[in-house]
């Protein structure tokens, strides 16, 4: 397990986090031993897991409050992420946090993940890493992307500019929020490893989440030990998303557990369930309206 105490700056996250859900619910968590446990060191649970140490761009969807993504971000310097969410007033914290923890690796983009992975869709390269381009940058002229719907964005930045994708329907967040700190182009088969705390069942996320992956990359889900049963119904969906499952393991220790029986979770019941992506994902998914929650795949096109 990582040890959390070795950065100081996993306390200025709780710091910022706690200060900002005073004014907007960015967690239902308050307080601070508990958000340090369920929010920050629950969030490092795949720290140590090679599917994931081997990757160097992750995809955080539904990142919320900056979660897994920014405690992640702190641990692995080396790494670029890119945190999505739809909730543009959470991505205002997540910038704010990136910026004042000095996380050059951080990029925000503000879209609903069937727009970010839409056919032809993709976001531009940045032009290198600096926080201030995750929460300084004022609106630029717009570009074109070619279909008129996806228009990229430059963004000014105190230390030069960068061009950015903006999802079909979803604007800016804020102002010069949707940057990719390090370089990072999102899009379909694009990323080593997506990862996901998001509140849905299996057969959503991965309709959401595998898309983003490349061929050979890792969707790595957080669950919990309740969550057998929709594990197993969405065998059906990542058969057809172009996924299989790996290997099911504990949060805590990352034993591998049967995944006919994930009663030996760890002690609160956490588990990591690891999608490996073995062919791409057809174009028509992620579906959109909402459906992928609605009307989750169960093994039919």
């Amino acid at each position: 397990m990582y040890d959390i105490r070795t950065d100081n700056r996993f306390e200025k996250l709780a710091d910022i986090i706690l200060e900002w859900n005073e004014k907007i619910n960015v967690t239902a968590i308050r307080d601070r031993s508990e958000f340090m446990q369920k929010n920050v060191q629950d969030s490092l649970a795949v720290k140590g897991l090679p599917e994931f140490e081997n990757a160097s761009s992750v995809l955080d969807i539904g990142t919320g409050g900056g979660f897994p993504g920014l405690p992640l971000a702190i641990a692995c310097p080396e790494k670029s992420f890119v945190l999505v969410d739809s909730i543009a007033k959470k991505l205002k914290v997540v910038s704010d946090a990136a910026e004042k923890l000095g996380l050059g690796n951080v990029g925000v983009i503000h879209s609903r993940a069937e727009d970010l992975a839409a056919p032809g869709k993709k976001g531009g390269k940045g032009s290198g890493a600096s926080a201030e381009k995750t929460a300084k940058g004022k609106k630029g002229a717009k570009g074109s992307s070619g279909n008129g719907t996806n228009a990229a964005e430059t963004v000014s930045c105190a230390s030069g500019s960068v061009t950015c994708g903006k999802g079909s329907g979803s604007g800016m967040a804020v102002s010069g929020q949707n940057v990719y700190g390090s370089g990072v182009e999102p899009g379909r088969e694009r990323m080593d490893a997506v990862v996901s705390r998001a509140v849905a069942n299996m057969s959503t996320l991965s309709e959401y989440c595998l898309p983003f992956v490349r061929v050979g990359g890792y969707f790595i889900a957080y669950k919990t030990e309740n969550a057998l049963a929709e594990i197993e119904a969405a065998s059906g969906a990542l058969k057809i998303l172009g996924g299989r499952i790996s290997r099911i393991v504990r949060a805590d220790d990352h034993t591998e557990l049967d995944p006919a029986n994930c009663a030996d979770a760890d002690a609160n019941g956490h588990i990591l369930v690891i999608v490996e992506k073995i062919k791409e994902t057809p174009l028509k998914y992620p579906r959109g309206k909402g459906l992928p929650s609605s009307d989750p795949l169960q093994g039919r096109e």
